[in-house]
């Protein structure tokens, strides 16, 4: 509850929640550290993607001149995702992919792929949704959306509104090429 109240009397902040069965934490890093060369950024550490995890940092470590958060959103049973939105409605919900992570919880890819996309349903309602439509399953959620929806591929994807393109990897690093 206190977290909750911190959140809504923050006008001003940016929350950004990221959820997907693969790669969350990894997106959640390199969003934050994008978003940090323009803005004072507070992201979760670590998995730090349930409720408690999610509390704890808002409550110790956001400040008032935190300008976007940035939260990985986990789960592992149904209105896991409601209840992280519940706390923190992202502004910006971005989906990374659906698998079969937690299938043992959620019983079928189905599930899983039902409560990934609820991050679309318990966002705000003026917000934006980053879909990664490579998969499938997310390709799905673009209907679930109440905001903008920018649609993004890293293979190409016809549909995409956002491509990557001329992909390299090295010892340094990836770089990339944008298409949109």
């Amino acid at each position: 509850e206190q977290a909750r109240k911190k959140l809504a009397g923050r006008s001003d902040l940016m929350t950004i929640g990221i959820t997907g069965s693969y790669g969350k934490t990894s997106v959640k890093f390199i969003v934050a550290e994008i978003l940090r060369q323009r803005f004072n950024v507070l992201a979760t550490p670590g998995s730090y993607n349930t409720p408690m995890g999610i509390c704890i940092v808002v409550n110790n470590k956001l400040k008032k001149d935190h300008k976007v958060l940035v939260l990985e959103m986990g789960m592992r049973y149904r209105g896991d995702i409601q209840e992280l939105c519940d706390i923190a409605p992202p502004d910006l919900s971005i989906v990374t992919d659906v698998g079969v992570a937690h299938m043992e919880t959620m019983g079928s890819i189905e599930n899983i792929a039902r409560e990934k996309g609820d991050i679309l349903q318990y966002m705000k309602a003026d917000g934006v949704a980053v879909l990664n439509i490579d998969n499938p399953h997310v390709a799905r959620m673009t209907s679930r959306a109440q905001g903008k929806v920018w649609k993004v591929s890293v293979e190409g994807h016809p549909d995409a509104d956002i491509k990557a393109r001329n992909i390299t990897y090295s010892p340094d690093g990836a770089s990339f090429e944008v298409e949109d």
